[in-house]
């Protein structure tokens, strides 16, 4: 029954868009067709080519329907099941049957969906069934392609870390360092002014033939209030801009804490941002340095150094989220390679990125959160797309 019921809702959907991350072609529909909300969230976190030859690898398919989701989840609670934690805070039952598993949602700390949705996956199709209650159900579709985007790419060698991703031409940034360390701060300045944004927070890595190659994966930019101080155009834009996005804190800056680093942010899409910095979005592109920003609690003036390949390999090996992902916890539509085989393959492109790519250590003291301040760091990151070594690099 619930095979027969798969089949009817998938067949419902009309395409809304689709993406070609490096390589991963996704489809998604939604029975509101092109024009409808699915495709604008889509636009929102990734870029739409108008032109796609590649047969799509994936397809994901949106349907709100309340009667539907009642019957999947009244035959689910009938049947054994066993449970996996896709992210954190979030706990799925996963259910075998025939050709397809289902997921529906036993635990949800983070946005409170119990019994609000459930996720069918075929191998090919993911099938997302929906309460018509639920705020922006097109999020749900995009936490599936950010699932296939990470394991997808991962399983091809691929090594995500704990970074931003920003480019310029066909030369990339790897912008990597613990949390507080500046990632955000610095995407945004070395963005400005023209720079396309492919991810904050997780970046794939991905082997070539040639060159190393960033993948963006899609997730919301948090940005904390001291950066936004820091950044007339953003700050003017939050203050007068309704954002995509709901906000825990309201869309007032002001509520935010000002010491830099923390938890508490506004979070904006990768596409606002990109329009506030007079950018573009992109998936991909080729990796030219490695950037470990160190901004700190002092007053330091912007400042920038060639790190050490011991200093980029401790710093690289820091950041590196295969396979231990502290947010993302447990793949559950891709089957994945073992961890010791994974974790090798970290080690070895932690070690090949460190020797091969030239890294950075850049910082400023964020004490005295002058515009004059950030501008100079802006102009030392713009310096590392221009393929200056750290002796002509102005500190």
């Amino acid at each position: 029954m619930l095979q027969g019921t798969f089949n009817a809702l998938a067949a419902r959907g009309a395409r809304a868009a689709i993406v070609d991350v490096h390589g991963l072609v996704l489809e998604l529909s939604t029975p509101g067709g092109p024009s409808s909300a699915l495709a604008s969230y889509v636009l929102d976190y990734l870029p739409v080519p108008r032109l796609c030859a590649a047969e799509p690898v994936f397809a994901i398919q949106l349907c709100s329907d309340g009667d539907a989701l009642d019957r999947i989840a009244r035959i689910l609670r009938a049947m054994p099941g066993s449970d996996v934690t896709p992210f954190r805070d979030v706990v799925y039952r996963a259910h075998a049957c025939d050709a397809v598993t289902w997921f529906d949602v036993v635990r949800d700390d983070k946005d409170g969906l119990v019994g609000r949705y459930v996720i069918g996956w075929n191998g090919r199709t993911a099938l997302v069934v929906v309460h018509p209650g639920v705020a922006r159900p097109e999020r749900l579709a995009v936490r599936v392609a950010r699932e296939l985007i990470l394991r997808w790419h991962e399983n091809r060698q691929a090594i995500v870390f704990h970074a931003a991703g920003v480019a310029r031409g066909d030369r990339g940034l790897l912008i990597a360092g613990h949390s507080g360390a500046g990632k955000t701060t610095s995407l945004l300045l070395a963005a400005d002014r023209g720079g396309t944004l492919l991810s904050n927070d997780r970046m794939l890595v991905s082997p070539a033939p040639e060159r190393w190659t960033l993948v963006g994966v899609p997730l919301p930019v948090r940005i904390g209030r001291a950066t936004i101080e820091g950044i007339p155009k953003l700050q003017r834009f939050l203050g007068a801009a309704a954002l995509a996005r709901p906000q825990l804190l309201g869309q007032d800056p002001a509520l935010l804490p000002i010491e830099f680093a923390s938890s508490k942010k506004i979070e904006l899409t990768p596409r606002e941002l990109a329009t506030v910095l007079g950018g573009s979005v992109a998936c991909a592109a080729p990796l030219h340095a490695i950037v470990l920003p160190e901004l700190g609690q002092d007053e330091r003036p912007a400042w920038c150094e060639r790190a050490s390949v011991a200093q980029a390999r401790a710093a690289l090996e820091a950041s590196c989220f295969t396979p231990e992902d502290e947010t993302w916890l447990s793949p559950w539509l891709l089957p994945r390679a073992s961890r010791a085989l994974l974790a090798e393959a970290a080690r070895a492109t932690c070690e090949a990125l460190a020797a091969s790519v030239p890294a950075y250590r850049v910082g400023l003291g964020v004490q005295a959160r002058a515009a004059g301040r950030l501008r100079r760091l802006r102009g030392l990151l713009r310096t590392l797309f221009d393929g200056r070594g750290p002796r002509e690099v102005a500190v």
